[in-house]
């Protein structure tokens, strides 16, 4: 998660795979630019997007079908 806002330039600091503060504050602005529901956290409507592929590779394989 951590990497995929950092390439994205919503992360700027060290990734530590720990969804901190900083991690959510990222995400929610993530969900804002993209008028997705702001909650700082991995929902539903964030693995669904059309987004999750580029913000969290990872996670993509997750996303509903």
């Amino acid at each position: 998660m951590q990497s995929g806002l950092k390439a994205n330039g919503y992360y700027a600091d060290t990734l530590t795979g720990v969804a901190d503060e900083d991690t959510r504050a990222a995400l929610s602005q993530m969900q804002k630019d993209n008028s997705l529901k702001v909650t700082g956290t991995i929902t539903t409507e964030v693995l669904d997007a059309d987004l999750a592929p580029k913000f969290y590779p990872v996670l993509s394989s997750l996303r509903r079908r």
